[in-house]
């Protein structure tokens, strides 16, 4: 499973956090500059230390066994990808577009420099939120003390 500038197939879609044996379900989909495209299958793994790889660091998981899509989770990974983040994203460009077309150069200026630092603020924020998705909450918890 690999990608390059989020294109070829990833997973998505974690589940609640099994304290059993420390395992999420999780769905494999073909992906687009990192948008989900099509399900593939779905998986129960765990993850284990990340190692060093080419370029940085590289997560590793064991897959426990083969499960069945899930329709429920197919609906909210696309709503997520697709509507969700779209909107956290892209929400004050839209909301601030009738400002960046009035007659004041001033105004536009500090809208669309608002604009920008929010896209930034949310995207660092999403990456954030899921790159913690895929670890133990554990070692979430470490994470943030070391911090």
């Amino acid at each position: 499973m690999s990608t390059i500038s989020g294109t070829g197939t990833r997973f998505y879609g974690h589940t609640q956090f099994h304290k059993t044996d420390s395992s999420y379900f999780v769905t494999k989909w073909i992906s687009f500059f990192y948008l989900p495209i099509f399900p593939l299958s779905r998986y129960k793994i765990s993850f284990s230390e990340a190692e060093p790889g080419f370029s940085g660091t590289q997560q590793k998981y064991y897959v426990h066994e083969k499960s069945t899509i899930i329709k429920r989770e197919i609906i909210q990974t696309l709503l997520w990808s697709w509507l969700v983040m779209p909107i956290l994203l892209g929400g004050p460009f839209i909301l601030l577009l009738p400002f960046i077309q009035g007659d004041d150069h001033a105004t536009s200026v500090k809208v669309f420099i608002a604009s920008i630092a929010w896209f930034v603020v949310m995207l660092w924020l999403l990456a954030d939120w899921y790159e913690e998705r895929g670890t133990e909450p554990k070692k979430r918890l470490l994470s943030k003390i070391v911090k």
